[in-house]
């Protein structure tokens, strides 16, 4: 009993310093497809609706969507904490079809990255 005792304390001293020096950040990210069932026929427009918070303020937004050809940054966020946006892409392309990835990755301050995938489908 003694040792388990023991235990629980050298835990609590470990817990007690991780969590001490540690700055607690919130960092969320959410990519949705906004069109019906995530699908879009070729000459329609794909909606991606982009949203997310970070404590540590944004530096930018890289948008990746290979199969349309798309690689955006999104900049000039001026450190904001939280953002909400939707961007437009026109599919071009009348021979696509399958489902493919938006790749969204977020870059804060501090250089801490956070990456999102989405998967969106064309008929």
């Amino acid at each position: 009993m003694k040792s388990l005792k023991n235990l629980s304390i050298l835990f609590a001293i470990c817990l007690f310093t991780a969590c001490g020096d540690a700055t607690l950040s919130l960092n969320l990210l959410n990519v949705a497809v906004v069109n019906k069932n995530d699908r879009v026929s070729p000459g329609e427009n794909l909606e991606v609706k982009i949203s997310g918070q970070d404590t540590e303020k944004l530096d930018f937004i890289r948008i990746e969507i290979p199969a349309l050809g798309v690689e955006e940054l999104v900049e000039n966020l001026n450190g904001s904490e939280k953002w909400k946006f939707t961007k437009t892409y026109l599919v071009e392309q009348s021979d696509l079809n399958g489902v493919f990835d938006i790749i969204v990755t977020v870059v804060d301050l501090n250089g801490d990255l956070d990456s999102e995938r989405e998967e969106f489908t064309v008929r």
